[in-house]
């Protein structure tokens, strides 16, 4: 288990941890390999097949010991519920910024320069809350510009051809882990100041 700080609503409810970046790698990993595999996950499913989009189960691809969570492709999608295995930590992401090798930039650095190019000139506006608590400060669980070689199959997300393509990703990435055995809630908005979505997550942890 990760060291971080516990959250409790009330006496004798629920609880769980939120991770800090100062943890340097939860769970073997570091938090810009996380935000990676995140990304690899989310463009690795054809969106016919997707949690993301809806048309697939919240569980679909995920492995312990860390789930992966996002927003919404729209502005209003159904609450999503699952069952969570007793133990497993959710990386959460409401809100991302990619760029890539797909249009003829080859140079990372260049991508890295969009990516927070892009960040900047549509503020986000993403949060995050957890069994009812708003978590503060979201932007101090941004992880600037993480690069890394995504693996795109066929009907992915993208709608690229399927092979390797180099990319550079910013975004905040939360960790809620030690959750309680129990019912919780995970509400996300995402969005900048050109776009917003909303999305309720509901678990049972068992």
């Amino acid at each position: 288990m990760a060291a971080c700080s516990s959250v409790s609503s009330a006496p004798g409810s629920v609880t769980y941890h939120i991770v800090p970046l100062s943890v340097p790698a939860p769970y073997g990993h570091t938090w810009p390999e996380w935000s990676s595999r995140w990304l690899q996950w989310a463009v690795g499913l054809p969106p016919s097949h997707h949690p993301l989009w809806d048309t697939a189960p919240v569980d679909t691809c995920q492995s312990s010991p860390v789930w992966f969570l996002g927003g919404a492709n729209s502005i209003s999608v159904p609450t999503r519920t699952a069952t969570v295995p007793y133990g497993t930590a959710l990386l959460v992401n409401p809100q991302l910024e990619e760029q890539d090798t797909a249009f003829g930039v080859t140079s990372l650095d260049s991508l890295a320069l969009f990516t927070l190019a892009d960040w900047t000139a549509y503020p986000p506006t993403g949060t995050i809350a957890v069994d009812g608590n708003d978590i503060p400060n979201l932007y101090s669980y941004l992880i600037d510009t993480s690069r890394c070689v995504l693996v795109l199959p066929d009907s992915n997300l993208f709608g690229y051809p399927p092979g390797k393509l180099a990319a550079c990703t910013m975004g905040y990435f939360v960790m809620i882990d030690s959750l309680s055995k129990g019912e919780h809630t995970i509400h996300l908005q995402g969005g900048t100041t050109a776009f917003h979505a909303s999305i309720n997550y509901k678990f049972t942890v068992r």
